[in-house]
Formats: structure tokens, sequence, C-alpha cells
């Protein structure tokens, strides 16, 4: 999700200079927000406009003050973690606040007033969305994802009630796509707009509910973990209730929303739930009802399921209330039950059903370190510290809440530890003594590795000394070639390391390039068709000025015949008399041929191909590259898209032709 830098870097009209502050620079940027349709006019309805405009403008402005309260090493360690460039990091705290101010200053809600819209709801202001697009300006929501917002005569009577909601909807919504349209509470707004970047590509799957549209009327967008949570920075304190199981809506979240002197959370009566039981229908039973368990803990603890660096709450009460022991024990005992029942449920492929609720207790494990000394809260003492990066006083470096903190998000794969806080655990135990782990812990998902993939399964183990140019001459192979199927794990051709396992490709008559050589020279002297280093060296460019420089760096063995053996050679020679010589770059195949009369070819498979397999029951895609001098399966899967590349064999259709030798152009003309 995008943080103050990246969302106004997306609205820059041209890029500010950066040697001018962000606020001189507020007219170098566009605007952005939201388009907001007023279908509702009535007696009093202009004050309540007003003050429903001045409170989206205001909660946005609260919600925004999340990111203002963030600690200044968390925007650090992001910026590294994104790999910003240097040049583009917030340098201090003070220009980081500036980003905040003009993002404030930047948001804008475009009203749309009209009386004669009176009435209309969330379908009609969608035909109007459609003759009148709301798109004038890059930043709005509603170009960049066709929603808007609506303030309909169910939004007035809420506000008379005490409710603050207002509707978003998106205007070139299909049936498909759910209902299309949601109450949000105002202080949700920058929440809202994060979710719809996040989600660029599928908008509409953020509004998701299934039940029937009426009951849209009382539903409420309940936010996501997966965000930042910025609302809870609003004015706006949110209790969402089950309601009544005998009324005629059962099992629709209500809210009630009630304004609070001071900035509020999403609340409960002491105990809150990570998942809710009738979200969780397409898992196993028992899987469903631990996942949907209580938690004994204070509701503020809900905000660690995000992934952050926890620090000081500025509020020892209220630490107090979430560090008792019963919260620790209510977390574990969730957490051991969901990994009992869960252990079997496929439904999490790319993480574990333990995850959100592990971050929380990790959460809790970092914000309840004690100093043993004063017996005050670890993260109150860090926050004391005068400086907290390389130039932090050996006192404060050593002092045991340092060290303890540190060490207890080593402790955990639920934590941000990474390789920042690894330096930093390293530099305390080497600068103040004692040891104690400081590896990163693993995924919680092992990274699968697909095992090595070698044409003929020729390998060769370096030796000190070696390079590409070394080994592809003693090879008889390209030094591209023998580079670009081992980028992995060469990142230096000229260095090497000892005991490097490379797979050698596949061979070709090779020429070793001399300083004075030129594309026009070597096809001279060796008595080769023009052009044709071009064809057997396809990183060569039309003019030939990289061959020099390619082989300095790669080595100077090239490739002056097509790749392959001799029996491929041969199969070239007798049909080069019947058909149309196209190319061959580095395929086995310097013709076009057609495919077989006789089969059908797969979907999606170029037709600028020099060679056919027809596919039989006992094929493998290892056995397609290998007898068809495919060097890596990279080239077959492009050549024939229907091919998956994580279920090779499964995809394979007996009776389908395949192309196992592209021509040289091939990706170029499909």
């Amino acid at each position: 999700m995008a943080r103050p830098y990246a969302m106004l870097k997306n609205l820059s009209c041209p890029p500010p200079l950066r040697m001018q502050p962000v606020p001189g620079n507020i007219k170098c940027y566009t605007y952005w927000g939201f388009t907001i349709y007023r279908t509702h006019y009535s007696p009093g309805s202009d004050k309540q406009w007003e003050e429903l405009l001045d409170c989206l403008n205001r909660q946005m402005s609260l919600a925004l003050g999340y990111f203002r309260d963030q600690e200044w090493e968390d925007e650090v360690l992001w910026q590294k973690d994104m790999c910003c460039a240097p040049m583009n990091y917030c340098k201090s705290r003070e220009e980081y606040l500036g980003y905040l101010k003009a993002l404030d200053d930047l948001f804008y809600l475009d009203t749309r007033e009209d009386p004669t819209l009176d009435g209309l709801d969330v379908r009609g202001v969608r035909e109007v969305c459609c003759r009148d697009p709301p798109e004038t300006e890059r930043g709005m929501a509603g170009r960049l994802a066709r929603y808007v917002l609506l303030a309909d005569k169910a939004v007035f009577e809420a506000m008379e009630r005490g409710e603050y909601i207002i509707k978003v909807a998106a205007y070139d919504w299909d049936d498909d796509d759910y209902w299309g349209w949601m109450r949000i509470p105002t202080g949700y707004l920058l929440d809202f707009w994060h979710a719809l970047m996040r989600n660029g590509d599928y908008p509409h799957n953020i509004l998701q509910f299934d039940g029937p549209e009426e009951d849209l009327e009382e539903y409420v967008w309940p936010g996501s973990v997966e965000l930042y949570n910025t609302g809870k920075c609003s004015e706006l304190k949110v209790e969402y209730l089950q309601s009544d199981p005998d009324s005629e809506t059962p099992n629709v979240r209500m809210a009630t929303f009630k304004h609070l002197l001071s900035f509020g959370l999403i609340v409960s009566a002491g105990a809150f739930r990570i998942y809710e039981a009738d979200d969780l229908n397409s898992i196993d039973e028992s899987c469903a009802s631990a996942l949907s368990a209580d938690i004994d803990c204070h509701p503020q603890i809900r905000s660690f399921v995000s992934l952050r660096y926890r620090g000081s709450l500025e509020n020892v009460t209220l630490t107090d209330e979430i560090c008792v022991e019963s919260c620790s024990d209510s977390l574990r005992s969730w957490f051991n039950i969901v990994a009992e029942k869960c252990n079997d449920d496929d439904s999490y492929s790319d993480t574990v059903p333990m995850q959100l609720g592990g971050n929380i207790w990790a959460g809790w494990n970092e914000t309840c370190i004690k100093d043993p000394m004063t017996n005050k809260y670890c993260n109150d003492v860090i926050d004391e510290f005068p400086k907290l990066g390389d130039d932090m006083p050996r006192e404060d470096l050593c002092h045991p809440c340092y060290r303890r903190r540190l060490a207890i998000m080593q402790s955990s794969q639920y934590s941000i530890y990474n390789e920042y806080y690894k330096e930093k655990l390293e530099r305390v135990y080497n600068t103040c003594g004692g040891s104690g782990p400081t590896d990163i812990p693993p995924p919680l998902i092992p990274e699968e590795k697909e095992p090595a993939f070698c044409f003929k399964n020729k390998w060769y183990t370096t030796k000190e000394g070696d390079t590409c140019d070394s080994i592809s001459k003693d090879k008889g192979v390209s030094g591209a070639m023998l580079y670009m199927g081992n980028q992995d794990v060469i990142d230096d051709c000229h260095k090497i390391p000892k005991g490097v396992e490379l797979c050698i490709p596949t061979s070709c008559k090779t020429y070793y390039v001399k300083p004075e050589d030129t594309c026009f020279s070597i096809e001279m002297a060796l008595k080769i068709r023009p052009r044709s280093i071009r064809r057997f060296n396809s990183w060569i460019d039309r003019d030939c000025n990289k061959l020099q420089g390619g082989t300095d760096f790669w080595g100077k063995s090239i490739c002056v015949s097509p790749l392959g053996d001799a029996k491929t050679l041969a199969t070239i020679k007798e049909t080069w008399s019947n058909q149309r010589i196209l190319s061959s770059e580095n395929a086995p195949s310097v013709v076009r041929t057609p495919p077989p009369k006789y089969a059908e070819v797969a979907k999606g498979t170029t037709l600028h191909c020099g060679r056919w397999h027809v596919v039989k029951e006992s094929d493998t895609c290892d056995d397609l590259c290998e007898d068809n001098n495919v060097f890596h399966r990279y080239l077959l899967y492009r050549a024939n898209p229907s091919l998956d590349m994580k279920r090779c064999e499964e995809s394979l259709v007996p009776g389908t032709a395949l192309c196992v030798a592209p021509i040289s152009g091939w990706d170029a003309r499909d």
C-alpha cells in the first residue's frame, strides 16, 4: 500500500524539483479525492449537506494523522524495504510531514449538486456518470477506478440518527461484480482509497456482499485487515453489532456511529474476533470455528495485525490494560487451536491460517516487555532515547530494553525482523557483549524452488580462476549463452566463485573474437553468409556495435553455426532445398516449416516455427526439451502458451502440435 511519498509521487504533474520543498511545488501536483453526488433536496437538507462535506474533509485530515503518528524509524525502514532511490528518500521527519501536509491540501471533493438529480438511487447516478463521466482530474477516484460517492436520502436520514456514513458506488459495474456499492463510515475514505489502489485491476472486488441488495442499506463496509486502518484516527467510534437472529435480516452487520471528544477505534466490550464465521463458509467447520473464536483482549491490539515496528503507545494506562496475562493466554489458545484444527486446510495457499493472530500475538509481546530495573515498559524507555541510528550513545545501545526489544522480534516469524534489525542486534552483541541468535526467521511458507533443469543434464563445477571466457572456450560453447543460462549464480563473468554448479548450454561451432574483429570481417574470414553472426548470436545488435563490448564481459567465444549437434544440422541441411529460409538465431532450425496436417496446433502456439512435435501420451516436458535441443523450458512455454509452467505434463494434450524450434523473430511477429 502506498505511503505518503508514493501517494504524492503519483500526483506529480510534472515531477517537482527536488531542490524545492513540497509546499513550494504544490502547483505541480494534481488533486486527488472523490466526486460526490447529492441526490436529496428538502427543507433543512442544505445545512446537513454542508455538515457532511465538512465531516468528510475533517476526517480525511484526521485519517492522514495515522501517518503523522508513525515512528520516523518506520518510514526510514519502509523506504529501504521498497528499494526507493536514495535521491527520493525523505531526508528528515520535517520533509515527511511536508508530504503529509501536501496530501491534505490536495484532497478534493468534487461536488455535484443539481436539484434535477433529486431522488436518484445508485442505478440512476450510474446512468448520469456513464453519460457524463466525472474523470477530469488524473488523481480522482472516478478516473482511477470509476468510483463516486453518493449522498442520497438514506444518507441524510442516517445523519439525523447520528450515523455518519456515505455511499460509494462503481459506475461501470456489471451484474457479475456483487452489487457494486456499499455504505462506508465517513472516516474511512482514506482506507477506501488505499483499497482502490491496492486492487487497481479488480476494484469491484473491494465491495463483496453476497446478501440481498436491500440489506446493503444496513450493512457497513468493515474495511480490511490488510489496510493501514487509518480510520482509527478519525473522530468516529464504530460499534459493530450482530442483528437479532429472529429479525427478518439475520447475520447483517449493523453500525452505530457516535461523535466522540477523542479519536476513537473500532471497539467491542472486552473481546473481539479476527474472523467472522459467516465469512468462512468455504472452509472446514472445525477450522472456521477456531478462526472465528473470541479473543479476550483489549480491542486496541487489533491494530497489531499490520506488520510494522510497534513503538510506544504513549499511554501507560492503555498499555496496562493491554498487557494482562489473560490476553496472552487467549492469543496463545487461539493460535494453538487454529494450528491444530486448520492444519489440513488448503484454503491458505499463500500464507498460514495463524498469520493474523500470530501478528497480533507478536505485537503483544513486543509491546509488553518491561525494564527489569525500573518496571517501565521498554517501548516507553526506548521512546526517550535521543537517537536511534548509528549515533546512538553506548549507554542506550547497551540498555537491556533495547537488546530485549530486538531479541524478541528475532524470536518470531510474525515480526518485521529483517536485515535492518539483524544489523542492529549484531551491533548490540558486538559492542555490549553477550550473545544470542541473530538469524532472520524462516518465512511462514517456505519458498519452493523449482528443480534445476539443464539440457541433457550437462553440468560443470567451477574451479579457482574460472571465468565465463575460460569455461566457454574449453567447452566449445558461446560465452553469452553460458552466462544467460546461469544468471542466477553468476554475478560477474570475470569472478566466478569456486564450487559453483553451472549448466553447460548446447554446443555450436565457435569462433574466438579478436580485438580487431567485426561481424563482417568474421563472416568474410569464415566464408559464411552475410549477417550470420547476428543470426547465430541474437544479443548482437544490427550494426554489430555490441560485439566487442559483449564479448569483453561474457567471453570471446561466439557461435558461428546454429545450436545443436550433427544430427540437428543434418536435418536442417536436408530441408534447406525445399523450404523458404528465414533465420535461425540460436534455435535448432533455420527454416519455417508448416504444422503437420494431421494434428491440430495447440492454442496460442506460434506458427513461425522450424520444427513441430505432435504430443504423445508418454511425452514429458523434459523429453520435449531434450529430444528437440530446447535449451531452456522458458522458450518452450513462450512459444506454446497453452503449457502450464507449474503443471507442464498435465497441460500436454495428446494429438496436438507444439512448436519446439521457433524461428528467429517469432515473438516479434506474434
